[in-house]
């Protein structure tokens, strides 16, 4: 949009490259440190309620062109994308559902940094936010806070049986390099 959001023109489109569309839901996109943007979706196959990959692609020409969707190895959905301060992008996502017996963080609200502009996730230092004790739940979303701390909001029960409500994290990263 050159007006303020008034009217759009459509720039490109992403490609489902091997991904049935109608799977592909709730993007969200950053804006990295090195001026690339950073896309990620929900993906959920033929409506299978279940934790899935999340899938990802990047564009160096401001949205002209796009890479293939490609997954990233984090389980979960859907995205919320942030660049931090100190320029790392961090990914928030739930996981709702277990299949094929217990994972071993369980279910609740997570999180993932890149230091490479989206180009890798740390899935092996994932954070766990937030637990939960039902599957109806997730949607994070965060902010960083002026003193370094993140916020992270989301929904989910407050105890069993218990009908949904809106809850906050706050919560530290590991410093940069660490």
């Amino acid at each position: 949009s050159d007006d303020g959001g008034t009217t759009w023109t459509t720039l490109s489109k992403i490609g489902a490259s091997g991904f049935p569309v109608e799977n592909i839901h709730e993007p969200h996109v950053v804006e990295s440190a090195d001026g690339a943007l950073v896309v990620q979706f929900r993906y959920q196959p033929d409506n299978r309620w279940s934790d899935t990959p999340l899938l990802q692609c990047e564009s160096a020409d401001g949205g002209k062109t796009w890479t293939a969707l490609h997954e990233i190895g984090i389980m979960g959905f859907p995205p919320h994308l942030l660049r931090l301060k100190d320029g790392r992008l961090l990914t928030t996502y739930a996981r709702r559902f277990v299949l094929n017996g217990p994972r071993p963080t369980g279910l609740g609200e997570f999180a993932c940094v890149s230091s490479d502009n989206g180009r890798t996730w740390d899935v092996a230092h994932e954070i766990k936010i937030a637990g939960c004790v039902e599957e109806d739940m997730g949607y994070p979303s965060t902010c960083e806070l002026d003193d370094g701390w993140m916020l992270t909001v989301y929904y989910q029960s407050p105890a069993p049986g218990e009908k949904p409500a809106l809850m906050g994290t706050k919560w530290r990263l590991p410093p940069k390099g660490e």
